[in-house]
This record gives structure tokens, C-alpha cells and sequence, in this order.
């Protein structure tokens, strides 16, 4: 796979971010992390990335999303708490993935992998014991997947 790179706009010096952003750069993707949405506004205007990736609170950030998404980049959004609605929105918007923070970073890396390789819808939900490989599915499927099953035989 070519390399692509990564705009990480958030926090790099959380619990676990500096293996995070080595694991992405061992698959080759590469990240270049900056503190703030201004920051990256900053280098959007001088440079193109592959993808920006949006580090934000859910139910925050709607606002930075919006502005780095009218600067016509892929963007990815990470989230600490995945809501239905939230999903939704993001998608809506534009987003080419919304990710929670809690994924692996296997799972991390997989689904910023599909989005640079041009997917979108990609929904990367909190990691489960069963199945936590990040899918492109469209908005309703992504509001049926968060819906409680009333069968775990569904084999939809």
C-alpha cells in the first residue's frame, strides 16, 4: 500500500496515543499530530493530507468537524462514548468514518486504512469480544446496529 498521510488533531499525549500513531506508521499511514483544530486549519491551507483525523469529546466538536470538513478533506472522526445519534451525524455530515476511541489500535488502523484506500460509512464501535472489524455500512444500517437485538441468530 502507498503511504498516506494523516492529519491527528486532538490530544497526542493521551494513554496509549504514541503507540497508537507508531502502529499507524508501521502499516503506512502517517500521522502528523497537531493540539488544535486551528493548527490544522492552518496546515490545510498550505498542505493536503489523506485524511484528517478528529479527536473530539462526542457531543463536542460539531463545529470544529464542520470547519475541517469544509475545507474538502476526508475526515475521520474519533469519539469517546459511540451514540447512534452521534454516528448518524457525523456520517451525515460527511465523515468518512467515525471511530470509537476505545478500538484497538488494530482496529483503529484497519479502518483509517479503508478510508484512505477511498471508503466511506466506515463505523468502527466500541470493541466487542465477538466482531470489532470496522464495516462500511450505510446510516440505517449503522441506527439497526445499535438497536438491541431481540435474537442473536439474526444472520443479516
Amino acid at each position: 500500500m502507498k503511504g498516506t498521510s494523516l492529519l491527528w488533531v486532538g490530544p497526542a499525549r493521551i494513554q496509549g496515543a504514541e503507540a497508537r500513531l507508531r502502529d499507524l506508521r508501521a502499516a503506512g499511514l502517517f500521522p502528523v499530530a497537531v493540539q488544535s483544530v486551528e493548527g490544522a486549519l492552518h496546515l490545510l491551507t498550505q498542505f493536503r493530507v489523506g485524511t484528517v483525523v478528529l479527536h473530539t469529546a462526542d457531543g463536542q466538536g460539531w463545529q470544529d468537524c464542520a470547519r475541517v470538513l469544509a475545507t474538502g478533506s476526508r475526515v475521520a472522526v474519533v469519539i469517546d462514548v459511540m451514540r447512534p445519534e452521534s454516528t448518524e451525524r457525523y456520517l451525515s455530515a460527511g465523515c468518512a468514518a467515525v471511530i470509537a476511541a476505545s478500538c484497538t489500535s488494530d482496529e483503529l488502523t484497519a479502518a483509517l486504512s479503508q478510508v484512505a484506500a477511498g471508503q466511506r460509512d466506515i463505523v468502527c464501535a466500541e470493541s466487542s469480544p465477538v466482531d470489532s472489524t470496522p464495516t462500511h455500512r450505510t446510516n440505517a444500517a449503522v441506527a439497526r446496529d445499535f438497536m438491541p437485538h431481540a435474537s442473536s441468530n439474526d444472520a443479516s
